[in-house]
């Protein structure tokens, strides 16, 4: 199984975060797994049941039922979680 390295800015905690993922993985899973990461190493609780990932180069929100490969997400990829 291949994976990708990427980075994720968190608007709501002025952070960036590193993450390898699977290429297979369907991005709204990538982001809510990301989501609870983030909220567990933070120490902060949820405060949406939906997390987007959008790109961080145009702002472009990608599709949660698409795979990660599908939406050109390659090693290095700057996302947003929001």
């Amino acid at each position: 199984m291949e994976k990708v390295f990427i980075e994720v800015v968190v608007p709501a905690t002025g952070k960036k975060y590193e993450f390898i993922i699977p290429e297979v993985m369907k991005v709204g899973v990538a982001a809510e797994l990301i989501a609870q990461a983030v909220q567990e190493a933070e120490g902060i609780k949820p405060y949406k049941d939906n997390a987007i990932l959008c790109k961080c180069e145009d702002e472009t929100v990608l599709p949660s039922n698409s795979t990660i490969s599908n939406t050109g997400i390659t090693d290095g990829t700057k996302l947003i979680l929001v």
